[in-house]
C-alpha cells in the first residue's frame, strides 16, 4: 500500500514553513512535489527546506515569478548574479526569478561548481520540458551528492517533466492530487503500483503520496 500523508494547511499569522506535522526531514538530497496547482507542492517543498539544520543557504528559484513563498521566505533579489552572490559569496538565503534560459543556466551551473546549499526549484517544468537529456540542470542534479547540495523541485506534469535520470538519483517523490491520464499513467509504470492513477485522482488539498514508501 502506498503511504498517504496529510498535510496540514498553512496557519495565518504562524510559522508557515513548520505547519506540516505528518511528515518527518526528508532524507533524499533530491525530491520532486508533483501534482495540480494550490494543492501544497510548494509549502511542503517549504517545510523540508526548514527542517534542514546543518546552516547551509537556501536558494529559491521562482520559475514564473509567482512569488509564492509568503512573509517566510529568503529575501528576494532582482538579478541572477546579485543571487549567486549572496549565496554562494556571502552564505545567505536569497529568492529569484531568472528571466531567460541563459539566466536559469548560470544558477545552475554556479550551484554545482559551489555546491553547500539546499536549492528549491519552484514550477521545474520551465527547466526540464524539452532538456530531459542534459543541460546544467541536470548536471546540477547529478552533482547534488557530491556538492553538498539538496535540491527540490516543484511541478504540475509529471508525464513531461520527471526525466528519467532521476530515477537513478534516488529522489523522493510527493505525489499530489493529479488529473493528467498521461501522468497518472507514466506513475503507476514507474512505482510498479496499478491502483495508483485512482488514488492520486481524487486526493484533497494537501494530502499526497510519498514514494519510495
Amino acid at each position: 500500500m502506498s503511504d498517504v500523508r496529510s498535510v496540514e494547511p498553512v496557519k495565518p499569522g504562524g510559522t508557515n514553513i513548520e505547519a506540516v506535522r505528518a511528515f518527518p526531514k526528508c532524507e533524499r538530497r533530491i525530491s520532486m512535489y508533483v501534482g495540480q496547482s494550490r494543492t501544497g507542492k510548494t509549502h511542503l517543498a517549504l517545510v523540508h527546506a526548514s527542517r534542514e539544520t546543518d546552516g547551509r543557504p537556501t536558494l529559491i528559484i521562482d520559475s514564473m515569478g509567482a512569488d509564492n513563498f509568503g512573509g517566510e521566505s529568503p529575501h528576494r533579489v532582482a538579478t541572477v548574479s546579485e543571487a549567486v552572490g549572496r549565496v554562494f559569496g556571502q552564505g545567505g538565503h536569497a529568492i529569484v526569478t531568472p528571466w531567460s534560459d541563459d539566466e536559469g543556466d548560470v544558477l545552475f551551473e554556479a550551484a554545482a561548481d559551489l555546491g553547500h546549499a539546499h536549492i528549491i526549484i519552484d514550477e521545474s517544468s520551465r527547466w526540464l520540458s524539452g532538456r530531459t537529456g542534459g543541460g546544467p540542470l541536470a548536471r546540477l542534479l547529478r552533482a547534488a551528492s557530491h556538492r553538498q547540495l539538496t535540491v527540490k523541485l516543484t511541478t504540475q506534469h509529471f508525464s513531461a517533466d520527471a526525466p528519467a535520470f532521476l530515477f537513478n538519483c534516488e529522489a523522493a517523490f510527493y505525489i499530489f492530487r493529479t488529473a493528467s491520464h498521461r501522468a497518472r499513467a507514466r506513475l503507476a509504470e514507474e512505482f510498479e503500483e496499478p491502483d495508483l492513477p485512482d488514488l492520486v485522482k481524487d486526493l484533497p488539498d494537501r494530502v499526497c503520496v510519498r514514494f519510495p514508501r
